[in-house]
C-alpha cells in the first residue's frame, strides 16, 4: 500500500515536479528493499526446523512442556518406543501435528480436563492421535481453518490421511496415519 500511494505521487509530480518524483520513486526502492528483506527473513524462519539439533521425541516432549506451563494442564504423552524417526519429512509432520493439535486445543476446546497425544505402528502405519475432552465449537467449523488444512495436505502428501472426530461437542480428535518406510525396520 506505501509503495502504492509513493509511486502514484511520484507519476503525478513527475512533469511539474521532477525532484520530487524521483524522491519519492527512491521512498519506493527503500521500503520495496525493506520488504524483500523481511520476505527473506519470514522465509528462512518457515525453512527452519524445531528439529534442529534435536531428536523428534526431545522436541515433542519440549513442546508439550511449553503447552503444559502455558495452560496449566497435563498432557498424556504416549510415544511408542518401536518407532525410528531418522525419516526427516516423517518427524516434521509429526512434530507440526501435534504443534498445530495443541495450538487448536488452546484456541479453540473450552474447559477440557483431559489431552491425550499418542504415537503408534500399527500395520506398517505411524497413527498420531491427538484428542481433548474439551466442550467443541459448532462442527461446521471444523477443518476451515489453515491449520487443519495443512495437516490433512501433509498427510496426503506422505500418502497417509487425516480425520477427525468431535466427539459430539465433547472434545475434538485428530487421527493421522502416515506409511511408515519399509526399510526403518532393517
Amino acid at each position: 500500500t506505501a509503495l502504492n500511494i509513493q509511486l502514484q505521487a511520484a507519476i503525478k509530480m513527475f512533469e511539474t515536479q521532477p525532484e520530487k518524483s524521483l524522491e519519492a520513486i527512491q521512498i519506493c526502492r527503500q521500503e520495496a528493499k525493506a520488504a524483500l528483506d523481511e520476505i527473506r527473513h519470514s522465509v528462512a524462519i518457515m525453512r527452519s526446523s524445531p528439529l534442529d539439533g534435536k531428536s523428534l521425541k526431545q522436541a515433542i516432549r519440549y513442546l508439550v512442556g511449553n503447552f503444559e506451563l502455558s495452560t496449566g494442564q497435563r498432557v498424556d504423552l504416549d510415544i511408542a518406543e518401536d518407532i525410528d524417526f531418522s525419516d526427516r519429512q516423517i518427524s516434521d509432520t509429526i512434530y507440526r501435528t501435534i504443534q498445530e493439535g495443541l495450538t487448536n486445543i488452546q484456541k479453540h476446546a473450552k474447559q477440557f480436563t483431559k489431552i491425550r497425544i499418542s504415537i503408534r505402528l500399527m500395520n506398517q502405519l505411524i497413527h498420531l492421535e491427538i484428542e481433548d475432552n474439551g466442550l467443541s465449537l459448532e462442527h461446521e467449523n471444523y477443518g476451515k481453518g489453515f491449520g487443519l488444512a495443512g495437516i490433512r495436505e501433509r498427510a496426503e502428501l506422505m500418502g497417509g490421511e487425516m480425520t477427525m472426530d468431535t466427539k459430539n461437542g465433547q472434545g475434538f480428535g485428530i487421527l493421522v496415519k502416515i506409511p511408515y518406510p519399509d526399510n526403518q525396520n532393517d
